[in-house]
């Protein structure tokens, strides 16, 4: 757990899992929380093999979150279109991104119809 913790500012965070704005402007919504999610999302459909952004160190990471330059994650193989866009859509702007209740929506539905693969 607190290997993938950061000292930023004297203060240990999980920038892995954060969102730009989070890290740039200390913004923590439920906008910054959908983009962790989608990094949680994205570790789960990898079967957690790897780190979010294995091929940088954490100082690396933060400070391309923290510029516009961005991150992006290699899209898993076995996953449908559906949650690769979903995935996708959690990491975009913030004012982008979908709200949970969308998120329950469309996990709800796809749960019920077993589509995931």
């Amino acid at each position: 757990f607190q290997l993938h913790y950061c000292r930023i500012n004297h203060i240990q965070l999980p920038v892995r899992w954060m969102a730009p704005e989070s890290i740039s402007s200390n913004e923590f919504t439920s906008q910054s929380d959908i983009w962790s999610f989608g990094i949680t999302l994205w570790e789960v459909m990898t079967n957690c093999n790897t780190l979010p952004y294995a091929l940088l160190n954490d100082e690396q990471v933060y400070q391309r979150l923290k510029s516009t330059k961005g991150l992006h994650l290699p899209k898993p193989e076995c996953l449908s279109k559906e949650f690769i866009d979903l995935m996708l859509e959690c990491w975009r702007p913030c004012n982008e991104r979908p709200k949970f209740q969308e998120i329950f929506t469309f996990l709800n539905r796809r749960l019920y119809g077993m589509d995931i693969v």
